[in-house]
């Protein structure tokens, strides 16, 4: 399958006039197939159902890739991304040479979803939030909520007109959300690392009447993943949002600008419950094993490559090992009940002679590593 980058609609993807569009495009099945879709065309037959829209004058990027199963091009828009489709309906007056047959899609990544609390949130002025198991969170008008980083069970979020949602320096935020994500207008929801990968937010509600499952309003910013596989995302105009982007069906407003991102090569983020084994696997051989003992709570963790203690290349799937390669792993502070193990497997030939042997395991209990030989 092809990777997961961009913008990824199970459906349809609508983008309105002017807007401008730095990313790819992924749709993964017909909106034929939508029971949605047929109810709406049985009320309006003369409409034709088209998986990728594209208004009048909207802009997208050079080395950008557009799939869908039926790809529709309006006046005056300039599409200068790769084009692939088993359809195409381009306006005369529109630029988009760039056509072929549709390739290889990408797959839907693991959905996780969470158990809401019962305690509701109001934010006013600027606090910051644990992670845990809530109701209601209202970020409200101009105030500033700051997550410190871990693994937040919500039944909705309203971050208000003007407020803030960060993620805390040097975290990983995953907000999953019973209900609906509703993003208001001049909002500022990011990580604070400008990384989209560490603040990600799981939508499981559906749309409810004319509400979409998750909002991202008028002129706001948000650096962030979005993944409402049951509902739409819906991008107000000129809204500037960075990140990935995943949902049933997604609609981008007049003069948004929308740039995609993809997972990072160099990094994996996993949940890990409470009382049960698991295990994460990055392509370069490492693998973190953590028993059923370890934790008593659930966690989410991540672990990443450090570009610049041993590592030759940071792309994982060509990934080069020498000398002290190091990983870091987060939450900061994190203690095992008991043994988890990391076990690395490199090239002999890139350990430079006082290393010793090619094989080496580490260990963590009470928040410290150890290195052994094997």
């Amino acid at each position: 399958a092809a990777p997961v980058k961009g913008i990824i609609a199970i459906y349809a993807v609508e983008i309105d006039q002017k807007a401008d569009i730095r990313s790819d495009i992924a749709v993964l099945s017909t909106c034929k197939s939508s029971s949605e879709n047929k109810h709406h065309h049985h009320e309006h037959p003369a409409e034709k159902c088209v998986e990728l829209e594209i208004g009048q004058q909207a802009i997208t990027a050079a080395q950008t890739m557009l799939k869908a199963d039926t790809i529709k091009i309006a006046a005056k828009a300039q599409v200068s991304s790769r084009l692939e489709a088993r359809e195409f309906d381009i306006d005369a007056k529109a630029t988009a040479t760039d056509r072929n047959p549709l390739g290889v899609l990408p797959e839907l990544p693991v959905f996780f979803a969470g158990t809401a609390g019962t305690q509701d949130i109001r934010v006013h002025g600027e606090q910051s939030l644990l992670p845990g198991s809530y109701r209601k969170l209202k970020v409200e008008h101009r105030a500033k909520l700051v997550l410190v980083g871990g693994f937040y069970q919500i039944s909705e979020m309203e971050i208000d007109e003007k407020s803030q949602l960060i993620c805390a320096a040097d975290a990983v935020c995953a907000v999953l959300i019973k209900n609906r994500l509703d993003i208001g207008q001049k909002a500022i929801v990011q990580a604070q690392s400008t990384n989209a990968n560490d603040l990600l937010f799981y939508v499981e509600g559906a749309n409810l009447h004319e509400h979409a499952a998750a909002t991202i309003g008028q002129k706001s910013r948000v650096i962030a993943a979005i993944y409402a596989p049951n509902g739409t995302l819906d991008v107000g105009q000129k809204a500037d949002a960075q990140g990935i982007f995943i949902a049933s069906r997604i609609h981008i407003g007049q003069k948004a600008h929308v740039v995609g991102s993809a997972a990072p090569a160099n990094a994996l983020v996993k949940l890990f419950e409470a009382g049960e084994a698991g295990s994460m696997q990055l392509p370069g051989k490492v693998k973190l094993d953590i028993p059923a003992c370890a934790l008593a709570e659930d966690e989410l963790i991540a672990v990443s490559a450090k570009g610049d203690a041993g590592l030759l290349r940071e792309d994982f799937t060509e990934m080069v090992f020498h000398g002290s390669t190091a990983f870091e792993f987060s939450p900061s502070g994190l203690v095992f009940n008991c043994e988890a193990k990391l076990s690395l497997n490199y090239d002999p030939a890139a350990v430079e002679a006082e290393e010793g042997t090619a094989d080496h395991l580490l260990c963590c209990r009470d928040g410290l590593f150890r290195r052994q030989f094997a």
